[in-house]
């Protein structure tokens, strides 16, 4: 169950849907495609503790030899900051489950950028200091990270190429500028070094945006009933488990009477045509609400909108006792048993009020009633 939201504050939804195209922009996909692989561009590229671990505490060491050597205030200036920035960071991805996904990444993007920027203006001090072990960590540091920049962040490459300019650019800049002999020359290499970083952040979110879409067709596959096309038992466990807890909701068990003397009759081929034809019943009755087949002719409607369950149980009798014709040799007529609970998401609820709709359900089938 995911963590209660705080009472008294309505989310900004403008503001989400600003950063949701913002967002999007950033992956250069398609709309439709970037809104289904957000989530998982998200988990891949901004919320991944031991890289942001790896690379505060390289620049810190970086800014402390700097500083060691050089005992200059941009040094010291250069730690502080990466410090405050490393935590802000460290705070932000600790307190990812208590806020919308999409502020999280706006933050990650803005203190990464930042970030950046502060690196950048850190390795370019360090090359220009004239150090040799300065200047040798700076371009292995910059070089470093272009290259973890083209894999980690190649999900958002119109986020990750401005990134990887926003420090390699300045760093070039001083780099010509140095009085090492011939300089230019290894500002260009330099330069087309960082050209070819860039092209591998190109070609790795290809890769990668491959591997999302194949892990989401096969929990679309893995959550989907294969016959009527409708959520299944783990996408039924799924949809329980992501509510919030303390909320409210309601369950409509639905069990079809005397179907097995259709497969009986007619041959497991018209079975199964009918329960696709009782699905696409379902989900008309449901009005909106998450239909699941549980398996056999067995189904449950997740009712989260407060709406009383008794209502949509009375519109899936009438949906279900319509007849069926064009089906079967000749026209099929079938009821179906109905039980309903309620409750909130909660430690146990859902077995409960699961257990209350079954009850309900298996005692109207016992008494051979349907309720019009």
């Amino acid at each position: 169950m995911s963590p209660p939201e705080r009472p008294g504050r309505e989310p900004d939804r403008g503001l989400d849907r600003r950063l949701e195209r913002m967002f999007d922009w950033f992956t250069g996909l398609p709309r439709h495609e970037a809104a289904e692989l957000r989530a998982d561009i998200m988990e891949a590229v901004m919320l991944k503790m031991a890289a942001l671990l790896l690379s505060s505490v390289g620049i810190f060491l970086m800014s402390g030899i700097a500083y060691h050597l050089t005992h200059a205030r941009w040094a010291l200036g250069w730690g502080m900051l990466n410090g405050a920035l490393f935590v802000a960071r460290l705070v932000t991805v600790a307190r990812a489950g208590r806020t919308t996904p999409l502020r999280v990444a706006r933050r990650i993007s803005a203190l990464s950028i930042l970030a950046f920027v502060g690196f950048g203006f850190g390795c370019a001090r360090c090359f220009a200091s004239g150090d040799t072990t300065l200047q040798v960590m700076a371009v292995i540091s910059v070089m470093a990270t272009a290259t973890g920049m083209a894999t980690r962040w190649a999900g958002l490459p119109r986020l990750a190429v401005p990134a990887i300019l926003a420090y390699s650019l300045p760093f070039a800049v001083t780099m010509a500028r140095s009085a090492i002999p011939h300089a230019e020359l290894l500002a260009v290499q330099f330069l087309i070094v960082t050209a070819g970083s860039i092209t591998l952040a190109l070609q790795t979110r290809r890769s990668l945006i491959s591997n999302l879409r194949a892990r989401r067709l096969a929990q679309r596959m893995a959550a989907t009933d294969p016959l009527t096309g409708i959520g299944n038992r783990a996408a039924f466990e799924a949809a329980t488990t992501a509510m919030r807890h303390g909320a409210p909701f309601a369950l409509v068990s639905v069990d079809l009477d005397r179907f097995k003397a259709v497969n009986d009759t007619f041959g497991h081929l018209i079975g199964d045509k009918v329960l696709c034809e009782v699905a696409r019943r379902l989900i008309v009755a449901a009005g909106g609400h998450l239909v699941f087949r549980m398996g056999g002719d067995e189904f449950i409607i997740l009712i989260t909108d407060g709406q009383d369950p008794a209502t949509v149980a009375d519109a899936v009798r009438r949906e279900v006792r319509r007849p069926m014709p064009g089906l079967a040799p000749q026209p099929l007529m079938l009821t179906a048993s109905v039980g309903t609970g309620a409750g909130v998401a909660g430690p146990d609820c859902l077995d409960i009020i699961l257990h209350r709709a079954d009850e309900e359900l298996y005692s109207t089938k016992r008494a051979g009633t349907v309720v019009a």
